[in-house]
């Protein structure tokens, strides 16, 4: 007689990488980033674009930097209310860019 985990776990495991985990994405064809420039103040703008075996995709972000100093970290913020503007002095309570940025080289 089997034990339980010889019988019913592979099933299980299965059954959660169908449902729930899902399957891994195929490791990308193509991967390049295009750095457009300064897009405000302190602010450059990169789309990175991945090229897989069905088709290409691509996200854009904004990546603020101080003026000046060396950065002492990274605040990473994921926007789905598109309310960070482009220019890093133009924070809102949601964004406070420029807090973010005068603390960066002030630790």
């Amino acid at each position: 007689m089997q034990s339980w985990e010889q019988q019913r776990r592979p099933e299980l495991l299965e059954a959660f990488q169908e449902h729930v985990y899902g399957q891994s994405l195929p490791a990308p064809e193509g991967l390049t980033f295009d750095d457009g420039g300064a897009s405000g103040r302190s602010a450059k703008t990169v789309t990175i674009n991945v090229t897989g075996p069905a088709s290409t995709a691509s996200s854009t972000l904004r990546l603020f930097v101080p003026d000046s100093g060396t950065p002492k970290g990274t605040f990473l913020l994921i926007d789905h209310r598109g309310s960070v503007g482009d220019d890093a002095g133009s924070s809102s309570a949601y964004a406070p860019t420029t807090k973010i940025l005068e603390s960066a080289c002030h630790s």
